[in-house]
């Protein structure tokens, strides 16, 4: 939740400097980010979800009235200075799993929320990973789809120069 707080203070002030607005005053509110990745799939467990888990999260948001909105509206939020209303938050998912279209998608729809997801384009289409048919699928439901990286390369192990390159 840090890191996504931390993507929308570096969003703000790369909208000063291309838009040479002002950083939107810190009395505006705040934006918090929800990250996931796999949705009840038992085989990851570091990047899964349980799908009563899931829900649980939907439904802790709807009953206490949480502003749900896709990365794009939150830009533009605070791209336009206006007050960023109370509860405001965004859902997004990584990587495009099935699991996502499978598991989490039918919860979202349930709840009437809508996400942002991120593709990595090396890998869609492949395995485990969404298809282009279920990518367009989500994207006619109002999921906002954003590009990820290409590879979805684990840098850990890389070298500056690997990482450059």
């Amino acid at each position: 939740m840090q890191f996504m707080r931390f993507l929308f203070i570096v969003l703000s002030a790369i909208t000063q400097a291309q838009h040479k607005t002002q950083i939107p005053d810190s009395n505006r509110g705040q934006i918090t980010g929800f990250v996931y990745h796999r949705f009840g799939d038992d085989r990851y467990p570091s990047t899964n979800i349980s799908v009563n888990d899931f829900r649980n999260h939907l439904n802790y948001l709807k009953t206490n009235s949480y502003n749900v909105i896709t990365l794009d509206k939150a830009v533009a939020l605070l791209k336009s200075g206006e007050p960023i209303p109370d509860k405001t938050v965004v859902l997004t998912i990584d990587d495009g799993y099935k699991s996502f279209l499978e598991n989490g998608m039918p919860l979202l729809r349930e709840f009437g929320y809508k996400a942002t997801l991120f593709i990595n384009t090396k890998q869609f289409g492949s395995g485990d990973f969404l298809s282009v048919k279920e990518i367009r699928q989500l994207i006619d439901e109002g999921i906002e789809v954003e590009n990820h990286s290409h590879s979805h390369a684990h840098f850990v192990n890389f070298n500056p120069k690997e990482i450059v390159d």
